[in-house]
């Protein structure tokens, strides 16, 4: 008679508890899988804490701040094996780490690596970088792959600490030093030049070596400015030149005199 007692309780606690829900103060320990709803869900773990989630449908995970909405995030498994977020970012405190590229938005964009810790930017588009400290801006700085394989920076100065090396660089100036053989150009006496290096220790117009370990140079002003003095030196030496013919003619004359 206890007996029969016992198994009735058992089936009603039973029936009561798949008839309405129930609030549990402590934790659930389920021996094997958990299912739930009519479209076949499960929860399921294989091995330690992994957990599994299966069913008919789509699987996924919501997560809110607000029980009245449906979910202010969701991380959802796609038709295609894609895992994907909904909703809103994602924040890692820590490195992510991917075994193979990693593509974003619509346009075909890959981040890819093939040896070491090279990478690729790919697309449809036009591949560039972009660096700002101010989040409210697009960029300050942007580097950028040109239509015609040209790599170019936008919007600030490259700072290269260490030494560049190049097989060509190509530098555009403003100005340059022809203005030096314009006629009304006042070329400086030889006595003039003279008294200039030995007041000021350097030519006219050309930094001295203190303003250079200072300051630096700019290589298109600098080369304009050390063609100025080439340009004058060769004024210097056709005007030496016909003195030297002058005195050629008159010593020739002098000979002949004589």
């Amino acid at each position: 008679m206890k007996n029969l007692l016992f198994l009735f309780l058992i089936l009603t606690i039973t029936c009561k508890l798949t008839a309405q829900d129930q609030t549990i103060n402590g934790k659930l320990t389920v021996a094997e899988s958990i299912k739930w709803g009519s479209t076949g869900a499960i929860l399921n773990t294989d091995q330690g804490a992994s957990i599994e989630l299966r069913g008919n449908g789509i699987p996924y995970l919501d997560f809110s701040n607000d029980p009245t909405i449906d979910f202010d995030l969701r991380l959802i498994l796609r038709g295609d094996n894609l895992l994907s977020f909904e909703g809103g970012d994602i924040k890692m405190s820590n490195k992510l780490s991917a075994r193979q590229s990693i593509s974003w938005g619509n346009t075909g964009a890959l981040l890819n690596t093939d040896q070491g810790a090279s990478i690729e930017l790919r697309g449809t588009g036009i591949p560039y970088l972009d660096f700002s400290n101010d989040p409210t801006t697009d960029f300050d700085m942007r580097l950028i792959l040109r239509d015609n394989n040209t790599l170019g920076v936008l919007g600030g100065n490259m700072a290269i600490d260490g030494a560049l090396k190049a097989k060509e660089i190509e530098v555009k100036p403003n100005v340059w030093a022809d203005f030096v053989f314009n006629e009304d150009y006042k070329l400086p006496t030889l006595e003039e030049v003279e008294n200039h290096i030995q007041e000021k220790g350097h030519l006219a117009n050309i930094p001295s070596e203190k303003e250079v370990i200072q300051n630096g140079i700019n290589l298109g002003t600098m080369d304009a400015k050390l063609l100025q003095k080439i340009e004058e030196l060769t004024l210097y030496i056709i005007k030496i030149n016909k003195r030297v013919v002058e005195l050629e003619k008159e010593n020739s004359q002098l000979k002949n005199q004589n």
